[in-house]
């Protein structure tokens, strides 16, 4: 998981914990929802924070498109089901779920309850803005949840980019061998060692990349969640290409990665 962003652009916390709130991002807080009494019962609370400005650079389509697209993510119900995805189907998703896990649970159990949204800017240009949408929590299984959506948006359009849309014709293999290796650097997978037996799950045992990518001051990073390609116990894994080696491989028609190692973002 990423510990540190550059920057905070978009933010929304949901927390659910006893009866205390700790608020999980910056900004002002819009609004404080409680699930459940907090006396004599255990309670969960929602709160929900504002929206801060994309870049000044960003054209008013762009900001209504990143704004439908976050908050498609942020407000996604916890029920998966079919349907409208709206803040207020979002929190009766989240009062539906706590009540029915309050009902079974053992009474003598320590409730421990939560849930938490959230999106960031992780790296912003006059051109484009890589967003973080993040969903974690507990549910009251067997373990956690944890999970990131990342987007890339045009500062123009506010189109959402692929990897395809963003490497040049040609450079596909070049760059997955590339991610590869950073993938096997990160998990520190010997050369001689395939993926199946270090315990990854790709598909015919063969490295695929992620569609889930920002683009940052130091390069293309690629999430891949829990059970994506690998059982729950081997978590998520963030994979960086750098700069030099990703710069030769993108579509400079389409988007130009940072200019150096030094940049810093606009916000």
């Amino acid at each position: 998981m990423r510990t540190s962003f550059l920057a905070l652009s978009l933010s929304l916390a949901v927390s659910l914990s006893g009866c205390f709130l700790a608020p999980r991002v910056e900004g002002p807080t819009v609004e404080t929802i409680p699930v459940g009494a907090c006396n004599p019962v255990p309670c969960a609370k929602i709160t929900i924070a504002t929206l801060p400005e994309l870049p000044e650079s960003f054209t008013t389509a762009a900001r209504t498109a990143v704004t439908e697209r976050v908050n498609q993510a942020l407000y996604a119900p916890l029920d998966d089901a079919d349907g409208n995805i709206t803040r207020a189907r979002f929190i009766q998703s989240v009062q539906s779920q706590y009540e029915e896990y309050m009902a079974v649970k053992d009474p003598e159990a320590v409730v421990d309850w939560q849930v938490s949204r959230s999106a960031f800017i992780i790296y912003a240009s006059q051109d484009f803005a890589s967003v973080v949408v993040k969903n974690e929590g507990y549910l009251g299984g067997a373990h956690g949840f944890n999970d990131e959506q990342l987007f890339v948006f045009d500062g123009k359009s506010g189109k959402v980019f692929s990897l395809s849309d963003l490497l040049s014709p040609g450079s596909k293999e070049i760059f997955t061998k590339a991610a590869e290796a950073e993938f096997r650097r990160a998990r520190n997978i010997k050369p001689s060692e395939t993926l199946e037996e270090a315990g990854f799950t790709f598909e015919n045992n063969s490295f695929a990349l992620s569609n889930n990518f920002a683009i940052t001051d130091k390069g293309i990073s690629l999430h891949y969640n829990p059970y994506e390609v690998g059982p729950y116990v081997m978590g998520a894994t963030d994979v960086m290409v750098p700069l030099d080696v990703a710069r030769p491989a993108l579509n400079a028609d389409v988007l130009s990665l940072p200019p150096n190692t030094q940049a810093k973002g606009l916000l």
